[in-house]
């Protein structure tokens, strides 16, 4: 797996796509310890679109996918 990373818009910063899942992870843990369920369903659905893109094969289909296409 190739290593991915989420930039700002002006490329002044960036983090491991890996290490942002980690963290809203915890958070999503967090939230159903609080009993956030709302909230927690919401971090979790960013968690799967992150994941999702990490895995090269499944996001190569994708974009050729008809959800891309114009």
């Amino acid at each position: 797996m190739s290593e991915v990373t989420l930039k700002t818009k002006d490329n002044k910063a960036s983090i491991d796509i890996n290490t942002t899942i980690a963290v809203l992870h915890e958070l999503y843990e967090t939230y159903i310890k609080l009993q956030l369920r709302s909230e927690a369903k919401k971090v979790n659905a960013v968690i799967a679109d992150l994941d999702f893109c990490t895995h090269q094969d499944t996001a190569k289909l994708y974009a050729q996918s008809e959800l891309f296409e114009e």
